[in-house]
């Protein structure tokens, strides 16, 4: 899932988006992200 997103769509798709999705999308995606994700990361 990730490594395929990160290669293909995070390069085009980051610069644009993150900075106005982010302040409203990691306060509900990194709760519920990190602790299925760092495990095995």
């Amino acid at each position: 899932f990730f490594p395929v997103l990160r290669v293909s769509f995070f390069p085009s798709f980051l610069p644009s988006f993150l900075p106005s999705f982010l302040p409203s999308f990691l306060p509900f995606f990194l709760p519920s992200f990190l602790p299925s994700f760092l495990p095995r990361h």
